[in-house]
């Protein structure tokens, strides 16, 4: 699976402490290995209309007593093809390899 994050993901976990930036990419692997993980955010309900939020899921961890949300989506339309030959190198039956993309990650003060 392809990750991806944005700008901001990757400006906060460069900016937080090694001990967080570890339990970071323990939660990436925890929604890696479960996308379903997270939340899915009201209105991403994808069999039910075409909301901004359609296929985002927020997955919320505590460290040191502390609440972080890490929002993503993970996609199936990162269509692989072989420059030399034009043959198509995918993960599924469509020909697309599947991604997850790290939109954000928050501390929620409380």
């Amino acid at each position: 699976m392809k990750i991806t994050a944005s700008n901001h993901f990757i400006r906060f976990k460069k900016k937080a402490n090694k001990n967080l930036q570890l339990e970071i990419d323990e939660q990436v692997k925890a929604i890696l290995e479960n996308p379903e993980i997270g939340e899915l955010k009201k209105g991403g309900d994808p069999q039910h209309g075409s909301g901004g939020l359609r296929g985002i899921r927020v997955h919320k961890f505590n460290f040191k007593s502390q609440l972080y949300l890490v929002s993503y989506e993970v996609t199936g339309e990162t269509l692989l093809n072989n420059a030399d030959d034009g043959t198509t190198d995918s993960t599924d039956e469509h020909g697309f390899d599947e991604g997850l993309f790290l939109f954000s990650i928050r501390e929620i003060r409380g």
